[in-house]
């Protein structure tokens, strides 16, 4: 059972949700399957336990206690548990999703021919819209739909004369815009990663209208229009000033999944900008993260990811902001998920008091350090790697040099990340064994180095060629 779709949608369910679940269980209206109670009572308590027993012989004991063991019985009871789980979702998507549900009402109103009850509902729909403070897609279809319903109401009543047909497909327009731009920025981030082109239909003509009639002055259109423009044309950087205004000044009328899509294509500019050697960039970079932050942006059901924990505090490290840098440590540490947070923390600690020269501390932190996840051990042997360089501790930086190298070869590091890391290791042995007198042999490996790719640690592979003591 451990591998089944019901212990993987089990296992997304917060400890809130699963008392829910369990009244929706308990409801005759839902469900009247004494096997179901059971198998939602068994689960619940076995997945309380550190190490939970979901074998299916011994769930047959406790949901049919006197019969022998039925492999079917218990794949009904699974299904039938399962198909309870997702109408729970179902039924909790509607209540999240207020005027999306009642648009849906809406339309069964009307094909019931329930005029007063949907002009009650259409009034409802009218002033929830008009209270969003919300330009993203979801509310501009959400304006659509709801002047659709309006239109097919009249329609069906031969009242033509009183629909705003122009209306509507402005509506309906802006709401493709809206979605065509950010599915095709979509699109140019995934081709930028894969180096393979797209033929996006109709793009060219879109973004020409939308010159032209200067639809940008609606939000929605303008921060995706600046965003496709930034991302396809990363050159011209008042493209991308553009879309910092938008995201400052627009951000909060987004729906906080909808904004963090952005913030990510605007990261991932920066951070392309910052390979190609335009380190001015980390600067915009770390103002996008300190406002994400502050928009709530990068939370997703409350937790803030590991990665992009990781990835903000590298941000303020390499502007030196090792103050701010340490209170985001401490701050947010309570926003990682339980099983992340020593790890997480000890790691953004180890970063930031290595750049502080506190390398005991260092070693302290990367004690605490899990190293399942496999680019913080990376990362974190790479540390180690400069600690014992920056020491000249010899024995233990050849020691660590090869354990790296024969870790590289024994797990599943690949392609760019792979190469990385060999030519870190490379680079290192290579200036582990320089003599400083000799001045042609150092500057034969400066330009070595400087001609390697990939190397994310360059220049500071240089600065400890040219930090090298000659007497």
């Amino acid at each position: 059972m451990n591998g089944s779709r019901l212990i993987e949608i089990w296992n997304s369910l917060s400890a809130k949700e699963i008392r829910a679940l369990g009244k929706l269980i308990q409801s005759p209206f839902h469900n009247k399957r004494k096997d179901v109670k059971l198998l939602f009572d068994f689960i619940k308590k076995e997945m309380a336990k550190p190490d939970p027993n979901l074998d299916k012989s011994t769930i047959h004991q406790v949901i049919f206690p006197k019969q022998p063991y039925n492999d079917n019985a218990i794949r009904y009871a699974m299904s039938f548990l399962l198909q309870q789980i997702e109408q729970f979702l179902l039924i909790t998507h509607f209540q999240e999703n207020h005027t999306s549900s009642r648009l849906i009402l809406s339309n069964i109103y009307r094909s019931r021919n329930l005029e007063k009850a949907f002009v009650a509902n259409q009034k409802k729909i009218h002033n929830a819209l008009n209270k969003e403070e919300q330009e993203g897609l979801l509310f501009q279809q959400n304006q659509y739909h709801f002047l659709l319903e309006n239109t097919l109401f009249e329609s069906e009543r031969k009242r033509a004369s009183t629909i705003d047909f122009q209306a509507l497909a402005n509506q309906q327009h802006i709401a493709f815009l809206i979605e065509k731009l950010r599915r095709s920025c979509t699109i140019l981030s995934h081709q930028n990663i894969i180096q393979e082109a797209y033929d996006i239909p109709l793009i060219q003509p879109i973004l020409k209208e939308i010159q032209e009639k200067d639809l940008t002055k609606i939000p929605g259109i303008g921060l995706y229009y600046y965003a496709f423009l930034a991302l396809s044309k990363p050159e011209e950087e008042n493209y991308f000033s553009r879309l910092q205004f938008y995201i400052k000044n627009f951000g909060d009328h987004f729906p906080k999944s909808e904004i963090r899509d952005v913030y990510i294509l605007a990261i991932n500019y920066c951070i392309r900008k910052s390979n190609m050697g335009q380190s001015q960039i980390i600067q915009e970079l770390f103002q996008l993260y300190q406002l994400g932050l502050t928009q709530e942006v990068f939370l997703e059901n409350g937790f803030l990811s590991p990665y992009t924990y990781k990835n903000i505090a590298v941000a303020g490290l390499l502007l030196n902001e090792f103050a701010w840098v340490k209170q985001f440590n401490l701050d947010y540490k309570a926003f990682l998920k339980t099983e992340f947070q020593e790890s997480s923390f000890s790691y953004n600690m180890a970063k930031l008091t290595y750049r502080q020269k506190d390398y005991d501390a260092v070693l302290g932190y990367l004690q605490k350090v899990e190293f399942n996840d496999l680019f913080l051990n990376l990362d974190s042997r790479t540390i180690l790697l400069k600690i014992y360089l920056e020491r000249q501790e010899d024995d233990a930086l050849s020691a660590s040099l090869n354990s790296f190298q024969r870790f590289l070869k024994r797990n599943k590091v690949v392609g760019y990340h792979k190469e990385n890391y060999l030519n870190v290791i490379r680079s290192i042995r290579d200036i582990s064994r320089l003599n400083p007198y000799d001045k042609v042999a150092r500057d034969q490996l400066i330009v070595k180095i400087k001609n390697t790719t990939p190397l994310t640690e360059k220049t500071w592979l240089l600065q400890q060629i040219k930090g090298q003591k000659t007497n």
